[in-house]
């Protein structure tokens, strides 16, 4: 059995300032979710933000700047080369540890700040061994004194493992079609579209709000390189929103970069950068993670330093 966790934000209900974050797992062996970790909180207010985040989420619905139906796309492979990229991220890497920079934001409906927060962390991801039981699991230890107060419990988690709705066993879930054939980054890739299929209970993300869970259903888009299967660039968009939890919209934009074992001829990519907006109507939030100094860990214990490279 293997567990591995992705993200979801969750806003408690009414009279609660407080954000929640739930972590739901996917137990692969026996192929169900189940919500596994909170974090409660809640920040205070402080000084002026110094710097402005952008409120520009990405959509499902917008199209795909320079995309093309030649070379032709064959679903199939793709899909199969990006589930056998998940499986040896989950096979091969035990853990890894990067530097993190993350910054905070939230405002009102017309953009006015709120609250602006901002923090380095040593952003630890642990795959556990390769046994029967494999389990996903997150810290973050602050760096320096410049953190502030509050940021730590606003912090997204699971951003590191939500490529993985790309694996074998979470892949029947959904409805996939290919887009076209684009270029990211100089990399040809080809765009492929996710929905969850109606009817079928979603797995991916549980959103709890006290005693309650909200199972949600998400679509995305992913950038799989065409040469390699690797995901060059993700995102995830709440298909309909959660009127208990007053959550109308969630969009999440990760982009990964290739982190090569100096050891192994092995070469993963992991996030490098990722930004979450969340809109709740009367609030937005958005959160914005940037990652480096990669310090990759084999199974055999084996560590290698090293970046993400172009």
């Amino acid at each position: 059995m293997r567990d591995f966790c992705s993200r979801a934000p969750a806003l408690v209900r009414g009279f609660l300032r407080e954000r929640t974050f739930v972590i739901p797992c996917l137990v692969v062996a026996s192929g169900f979710f189940a919500a596994l970790c909170i974090f409660a909180p809640g920040a205070r207010a402080q000084d002026e933000p110094s710097a402005k985040l952008v409120w520009k989420p990405p959509s499902a619905f917008q199209a795909v700047p320079g995309i093309s139906a030649a070379p032709k796309c064959d679903l199939g492979a793709v899909l199969a080369k990006a589930g056998e990229r998940s499986t040896e991220l989950l096979d091969r890497l035990q853990n890894f540890d990067a530097h993190e920079r993350v910054q905070f934001e939230r405002t009102d409906a017309h953009g006015n700040s709120l609250l602006y927060l901002r923090g380095r962390f040593d952003y630890q991801v642990d795959f556990g061994e390769p046994t029967s039981v494999f389990q996903v699991h997150e810290t973050r230890e602050p760096i320096g004194r410049g953190n502030d107060s509050g940021l730590a419990g606003e912090i997204d988690r699971g951003l590191a493992a939500l490529v993985l709705v790309l694996h074998p066993t979470l892949q029947p879930d959904f409805e996939m079609h290919c887009d076209g054939f684009v270029r990211r980054r100089g990399r040809g890739a080809f765009v492929v579209s996710f929905a969850q299929i109606a009817g079928k209970p979603p797995r991916a993300i549980t959103l709890i709000a006290g005693a309650q869970r909200y199972p949600i259903r998400v679509r995305g888009r992913a950038w799989i390189a065409a040469d390699t299967g690797d995901v060059i660039h993700l995102e995830t968009y709440l298909m309909e929103p959660v009127p208990e939890l007053g959550l109308r919209s969630d969009a999440t934009s990760i982009e990964y970069a290739p982190v090569k074992f100096q050891t192994k001829a092995v070469e993963l990519w992991l996030p490098q950068s990722a930004t979450v907006w969340a809109n709740y109507g009367k609030r937005r939030t958005i959160i914005e993670h940037t990652f480096s100094n990669f310090q990759l860990f084999w199974v055999d214990t084996r560590q290698v330093v090293a970046e993400p490279h172009e």
